[in-house]
């Protein structure tokens, strides 16, 4: 069956568009840990070919994405609320702006990748298993299957690493679902701080840009949403920065340039594999009072 060619952009492109250089709107500085890159943030950024596209009995289908659509629509008019440096959001913004960020965290290849490798190994695993045990084949299999147990296990060791065993496009779908409204719960639990950046200071984002932080926590397995002393950050623009915890206090102040700093790092060092910034190497250096190759 023919299916659609329509590039998904699992960082939403009204988002990424405040990240965008005066000069150059539409456009994003992408760092790679290589010299960054000035792309086109319609065509080359933050986008994978039918990343959302589901399998129906009617054909492949955009519905995910059009939903996603209707909530990006929703928090568009949040952030450009706070973008004019209006913290008040109603109890109803509020829980928008957490629904965003939840599936903002649910819906990367980050969080997609890591759920497909445990999935893979699992299912590795367990036919191994059916392969190794002629008694689990026939509890598994059924005493009617049309194939023997030799053959069956014939064809497994002989085809097992070319096997595909990803998740299919529902599974990514439901695991993103589920993801996310996992995530929503605790994060509606958390105090929200906003964080001013402060006159020639300005905030990056990533391809992975709602993360946990704890300090003292080792890599490379990021903490628990539901840690007590977890910090959640968000980078809404490049002047706020959102972060979330379970201290009963919420505060908007604008903060230190090295504030600024030491949270870009945390950005940074979270990433799956790109930066996004509206500064180039050049701005970006001077701001940190370091070298690109230091701070990646």
């Amino acid at each position: 069956m023919f299916k659609m060619a329509e590039r998904h952009h699992y960082i939403s492109r009204f988002y990424l568009n405040y990240f965008s250089p005066a000069k150059h709107p539409g456009k994003v500085w992408v760092y790679t840990g290589k010299r960054p890159a000035l792309q086109s943030i319609k065509r080359y950024v933050a986008n994978i070919e039918n990343f959302y596209t589901i399998s129906t009995e009617k054909g492949d289908s955009n519905i995910i994405e059009k939903e996603l659509s209707k909530l990006e629509t929703h928090t568009g008019r949040i952030i450009k609320k706070l973008h004019g440096n209006d913290f008040n959001l109603t109890k109803d913004e509020l829980e928008t702006m957490v629904t965003f960020i939840s599936y903002l965290r649910a819906r990367t290849p980050a969080l997609r990748d890591s759920v497909n490798s445990s999935i893979t190994m699992e299912r590795t695993a367990m036919l191994r298993m059916i392969a190794s045990d002629e008694a689990l084949f026939k509890k598994e299999m059924g005493e009617n299957n049309e194939i023997t147990f030799k053959e069956f296990k014939d064809h497994v060791f002989q085809n097992l690493e070319s096997m595909d065993m990803n998740m299919n496009s529902h599974e990514a779908t439901n695991v993103m679902t589920f993801a996310a409204e996992e995530i929503k719960k605790m994060l509606s639990e958390m105090k929200w701080n906003f964080f001013v950046a402060p006159n020639n200071f300005n905030y990056v984002t990533s391809d992975n840009p709602v993360f946990p932080f704890m300090n003292n926590w080792k890599m490379p397995y990021q903490p628990g949403f539901a840690f007590k002393d977890v910090e959640v950050y968000f980078p809404v623009t490049p002047k706020i920065s959102m972060l979330g915890t379970y201290m009963d206090v919420s505060v908007s102040k604008v903060v230190t340039g090295d504030t600024v700093n030491v949270i870009n790092s945390r950005i940074i060092n979270n990433r799956y594999e790109y930066m996004y910034s509206n500064m180039n190497e050049e701005e970006f250096s001077a701001q940190c009072d370091l070298t690109i190759n230091k701070l990646f």
